[in-house]
């Protein structure tokens, strides 16, 4: 005599089907969740607020360097930055804040010092990165007044001198 009855429930296929396809999407959202939460997004501000009233003292540093005449270009060049700086206002030291687009990890500030007038230089590793979002400050402030350039610095249009 031949046994028909059917196997147990645990050796049949639509079974694993069905609990499988709601077992992968669990395993999925805890793998994004845990990509998600280890990997926090650099680009977004925890005190977005704050910045926010910060953006208003810097527009008053910006229109100050208007006033001034102020205008700076930068080369990168043999691991140096040489920035250029014309204007009314030439102190003896800078701050450059370099800002990759990309990853706050690679982010670095700079002094550069004056080596001839109008003329700074500092050396600066600035990787494989193409590109990066710059701000200029100077060290010292004429009676309490600072001004600020800003820009963006693209290394295949560096002067490959």
């Amino acid at each position: 005599m031949i046994d028909a009855s059917p196997p147990p429930w645990y050796r049949q296929f639509w079974p694993w089907f069905l609990f499988g396809l709601p077992g992968i999407v669990v395993v999925a959202g805890l793998t994004t969740w845990w990509i998600a939460a280890h990997n926090a997004d650099s680009l977004v501000a925890e005190d977005y607020y704050k910045e926010g009233l910060a953006i208003n003292r810097e527009l008053g540093k910006q229109r100050l360097a208007e006033r001034l005449g102020m205008a700076a270009e930068l080369n990168f060049r043999d691991g140096n930055i040489d920035i250029r700086l014309t204007g009314d206002n030439r102190p003896d030291a800078l701050i450059l804040e370099l800002s990759h687009p990309l990853d706050a990890a690679h982010d670095m500030e700079l002094r550069l010092a004056q080596i001839t007038p109008g003329l700074y230089s500092a050396p600066a590793d600035l990787g494989i990165s193409q590109r990066w979002f710059w701000e200029l400050e100077p060290i010292e402030s004429n009676a309490g007044r600072r001004w600020q350039l800003l820009g963006e610095l693209k290394l295949r249009d560096a002067d490959p001198r």
